[in-house]
């Protein structure tokens, strides 16, 4: 338990350490310091700095697979209920423990996916490709279902995960976005989906 316990708390200094000072300048040293250990005993539960990224990056990965919707729920609900209804229930905002955590893997990932094959299959397999995953068979079957115009689904999709990108950056800094603030700026976005009259 203890081991675990520790694990954790490498993970959770690392996280904080990369993102507010970049993964190149952040020792296994730093890290160890920051948890409280010696520079040594951080290798009885990572073997090296990748290895503790990796971690960091399933950790957000099996937190995502719990916290967000599933496609066939959103699909079965289209067919019944209006679409911004059924867009607001896609809340891709973290739950409070865990918002501070999530956006700044999201910025370590950000930071590092032109630098390493994992950041940037990280970025793809778990923020790019989930949202694709829901967001582009709703839009198709809510114009098929003739409850929105036509609209280019791509570009549609890429203005919702710009912003949750530049969200995760903004939520590190003094202009933090909180949960009312995200939904505007979702509702906004919604906006753009024009319901058939």
């Amino acid at each position: 338990m203890e081991s675990s316990n520790t694990k954790e708390k490498i993970m959770s200094a690392a996280i904080m350490l990369f993102s507010d000072n970049g993964y190149d300048k952040v020792s296994m040293r730093d890290i160890a310091a920051e948890v409280g250990i010696k520079a040594a005993s951080i290798y009885n539960h990572f073997p090296s700095k990748e290895d503790i990224l990796k971690s960091i990056y399933k950790f957000y990965a099996d937190e995502y697979q719990l916290a967000f919707p599933k496609r066939n729920e959103a699909l079965r609900q289209i067919e019944n209920e209006p679409i911004h209804d059924v867009l607001k229930k896609l809340n891709y905002y973290w739950p409070s423990n865990l918002q501070d955590k999530m956006s700044r893997i999201i910025i370590i990932a950000g930071q590092r996916m032109c630098l390493d094959k994992d950041s940037e299959d990280f970025v793809r397999d778990n923020f790019l490709k989930p949202q694709a995953e829901i967001w582009a068979p709703l839009l198709r079957k809510a114009i098929k279902l003739r409850k929105i115009e036509p609209i280019d689904i791509d570009t549609f999709i890429r203005l919702v995960m710009y912003y949750s990108l530049s969200v995760s950056g903004l939520n590190r800094t003094v202009m933090k976005i909180n949960n009312e603030e995200w939904n505007s700026g979702l509702n906004m976005l919604f906006s753009l989906l024009k319901p058939i009259k």
